[in-house]
């Protein structure tokens, strides 16, 4: 199965036609760049559950974001990177 790209919302679209107008193209280019930078998920990591107190389970935990310790993938990730596959057309 081929991964998919990642499309903006109409709701994060509107949102970065909005900072565009207020701030320009090129900042919301450059911060959608330090997003994708800035934002990695941590590792998953190996629990342990225990059941009926007596019983230990191992459960693997979801990795986070380091940044904004969201589940991973952050919707600031999810924006940033739908912004930068569609390109400038997005913004202009």
């Amino acid at each position: 199965m081929a991964p998919r790209t990642p499309q903006l919302s109409p709701r994060s679209l509107i949102r970065s036609v909005t900072l565009a107008s207020e701030y320009g193209a090129e900042w919301v280019e450059v911060l959608a760049r330090e997003i994708e930078r800035n934002h990695r998920p941590d590792r998953s990591r190996l629990t342990v559950r225990w059941v009926w107190r007596v019983l230990p389970v191992p459960r693997l935990r979801q990795a986070r974001c380091l940044v904004c310790a969201d589940r991973w993938i952050c919707p600031d990730v999810v924006w940033a990177e739908g912004l930068m596959s569609s390109g400038r057309r997005a913004l202009d």
